[in-house]
């Protein structure tokens, strides 16, 4: 890990513990300019504007670049009040419908923090029940929402919706996890989640929520389908941290440990409370983690470094674009069926890109085709670019293998 990255982390440190940054900063132009891409891979670019505006190093760069870091970060920040703000009101309306609707990340994870906006998200996540959706639908048509692949809405699991004058995109979910992937026992895990909602005041709005137990299982979760998939960041792992940090009390360690041992998930769970405990100020005793039932000489250095490398869902390395194709189907790790898996993935891994097929399944062959001639047409452009080539794509994927096989996730 570079210093770039340790600034980060102590960035992170002082955000989640209210600490100002008074550390001794020496980066030349260049050094700030990767802090500042590192910061926006990761999605923590408010944050990290926050930590280092005042800091005297900083100070000392051009004008141009502190202005369009503090233009940028300002943005972000407006933009997401304003979708906060949003969807709030929606909210309220959804629930005067007497519709149960459980938000699982998003808002509930921002109130975990003093400076809740500079904790951003892409969009807002809500858990249905199936039988709700029509009503659900009708609603966020009637306040002039979008909705994404309408042509197949009854195939999706997912819905995606977009209110196009606050900006803010909405994810309906039916399901916590894919029931045509590998995730698909992770739903079992939730079965009772509506049975064992609770509420919380989000700005004097009640919001239902997962109770703690529930909430924190699904974060890891959540975590290690995207740590298989591509890569998890350093946000997800802080927003574990800081749940962690509140509900600790109602954590039940050793089930927790018992429920992720079912998806060999325990040393990928250790690997983020060692991230936080020496790098983001979230201690092992300040939440009761059961450090003593690992070892001392547990070594988490490559997880953190994949994390640093592949940014929000490990995209920010182009090459991890196709990596999960292969890490999600193990068994094998030749390259001629590496290549295989990247150019011609199962119906099933394809049906959430693809929701035609799941009305017309004949349709895989055509898909197939579409998607190796783009492959193509993208290769050819990004090669010239030295973005990204097929060995590079099939070195990731094996890089990736090795790295699951380290932590015991493939066995």
């Amino acid at each position: 890990m570079n210093n770039v990255g340790k600034l980060l982390l102590k960035c992170i440190d002082c955000y989640v513990n209210n600490k100002k940054l008074n550390i001794e900063i020496d980066f030349d132009e260049s050094s700030w300019y990767e802090f500042y891409l590192l910061s926006q891979n990761q999605s923590l670019l408010p944050i990290s504007y926050e930590m280092i505006s005042n800091h005297e190093s900083y100070l000392k760069q051009s004008d141009h670049i502190k202005e369009t870091w503090r233009k940028l970060a300002i943005t972000t920040i407006m933009v997401q009040v304003n979708k906060s703000s949003a969807f709030l009101k929606l909210y309220t309306k959804i629930r005067n419908a007497k519709i149960d609707c459980i938000v699982f990340k998003g808002i509930v994870l921002r109130q975990l923090y003093q400076k809740r906006e500079w904790r951003t998200s892409g969009d807002e996540d809500i858990l249905i029940k199936s039988e709700s959706f029509d009503k659900l639908h009708r609603i966020l048509i009637e306040n002039n929402f979008n909705v994404e692949n309408s042509t197949y809405i009854d195939y999706l699991e997912v819905v995606s919706y977009n209110d196009v004058t606050s900006g803010l995109h909405l994810e309906v979910h039916k399901f916590l996890f894919p029931t045509n992937s590998i995730y698909k026992p992770f739903n079992n895990f939730f079965k009772n989640v509506f049975e064992k909602k609770y509420e919380i005041l989000v700005d004097g709005i009640s919001i239902q929520v997962m109770i703690p137990q529930m909430q924190l299982l699904y974060l890891i979760c959540h975590a290690f389908k995207h740590f298989v998939n591509r890569g998890v960041g350093l946000r997800q792992i802080m927003d574990i941290g800081m749940y962690s940090r509140k509900y600790y009390r109602e954590i039940n360690w050793q089930k927790l440990f018992e429920q992720v041992d079912l998806f060999n998930g325990r040393n990928f769970v250790h690997c983020i409370y060692c991230v936080l405990n020496y790098h983001m100020g979230i201690l092992f005793e300040e939440i009761n983690y059961p450090i003593t039932q690992f070892s001392d000489n547990f070594n988490y250095d490559y997880f953190l470094n994949d994390v640093l490398s592949g940014g929000v869902y490990g995209k920010a390395e182009m090459n991890r674009g196709y990596s999960h194709l292969v890490t999600n189907n193990v068994s094998h790790s030749k390259k001629i069926r590496i290549v295989r898996k990247i150019l011609f993935p199962s119906k099933e891994t394809l049906q959430q890109s693809y929701p035609i097929l799941n009305r017309h399944p004949y349709l895989l062959l055509y898909i197939w085709i579409k998607r190796g001639i783009r492959f193509i047409i993208r290769y050819c452009k990004e090669r010239r670019n030295r973005d990204v080539d097929v060995k590079s794509i099939i070195a990731c994927s094996k890089k990736r293998l090795d790295l699951l096989k380290k932590y015991e996730i493939i066995k």
